[in-house]
């Protein structure tokens, strides 16, 4: 950051919070560390006000609720606390410091993760009754996400079929087209599922273990109206790598568990949708970066046996 940048945001967060701001470390995009004399916030910038205010809305109404493992924000009202800097609308919450990483390589964090989701799905259902988040929040289509993720995979399938075996490609190719095959025959099922507000991206990274041992899940930039499902689905495919694939380590998860007799569910356990992620990735962010591709092509090959294992297990289930 510039240093008349750094001077403009200093004097705006003191004029709207009566802080001095004595550092600003960039975490990732949009989202700023801001180090005061009292404490350590998070800044996070959105394109429109009208992002910046669903998040307001949707982060206190949750807390207001009754769930309270989410940051408390320092923005007020909608007519003050939001901060114009950059052409972006700016937030501020409590950062949570954390000195244990949570990660699915620990069989109590896996666990812990959707314990705290089923809590966060016990309050989010009851907001669709807010008019203001009815009206403005996205619906979530899983086929339709889904679809367009392997469309965007088949149009670098020329380069990718140079840096993988045919019989992997062959098998990813299989696996999507058999689970998009299979979702299609199910997915009534799943559009009669009682609604919720997902999280959306229950990735580790949004997962914080506080100091005090308090779990927290933050980052809800992704929120939208969908099946409670649609979040342990994707927590399933987060964690089935840290399981070597293994179906009766997966079934271990109660709220886990509970969806596996459903048979769209299973359906859609069987698209590579971490395969497709990050190739999607490689090719549109990082092609011209050899590590990060390298990466990727030994993310596919490992637990490949294991990976193949538990598709055919899972088809074998819906037959």
């Amino acid at each position: 950051m510039r240093d008349d940048d750094y001077s403009r945001l200093s004097f705006l967060l003191k004029k709207e919070y009566g802080f001095q701001v004595e550092k600003v470390t960039p975490i990732k995009r949009n989202v700023w560390m801001i180090d005061t004399s009292e404490r350590i916030y998070v800044l996070k910038g959105y394109a429109s006000f009208r992002q910046a205010a669903l998040q307001i809305i949707f982060m206190k109404s949750l807390k207001q609720t009754g769930f309270q493992a989410v940051p408390c924000l320092r923005t007020n009202t909608l007519n003050s606390g939001i901060v114009y800097f950059h052409n972006l609308y700016w937030i501020l919450q409590d950062y949570i410091s954390s000195q244990t990483p949570f990660r699915f390589t620990s069989s109590q964090d896996r666990s812990d993760g959707p314990n705290l989701l089923e809590q966060y799905h016990h309050y989010s259902w009851r907001l669709l009754r807010h008019p203001f988040l009815r009206l403005h929040l996205p619906r979530y289509h899983l086929y339709t996400k889904w679809l367009q993720r392997y469309e965007r995979f088949l149009y670098f399938l020329p380069f990718i079929r140079q840096k993988i075996t045919q019989e992997k490609m062959k098998f990813i190719l299989y696996s999507a087209n058999l689970s998009l095959k299979n979702l299609i025959r199910f997915y009534h099922s799943l559009s009669e599922e009682t609604n919720s507000i997902i999280h959306g991206d229950v990735a580790s990274h949004n997962f914080v273990r506080a100091d005090d041992d308090q779990l927290y899940l933050i980052d809800y930039d992704l929120i939208a109206i969908a099946p409670k499902s649609i979040d342990y689905l994707q927590y399933a495919n987060r964690i089935l790598p840290f399981l070597d694939w293994s179906l009766i380590e997966l079934q271990k998860l109660p709220q886990v568990n509970e969806q596996l007799t459903k048979k769209w569910f299973l359906s859609a356990l069987m698209f590579p949708a971490d395969l497709l992620r990050e190739w999607n990735a490689a090719m549109t962010k990082y092609l011209l970066e050899r590590s990060f591709l390298m990466r990727v092509i030994e993310y596919t090959n490992s637990q490949f046996a294991s990976r193949k294992q538990f598709v055919e297990e899972i088809y074998h289930m819906i037959r």
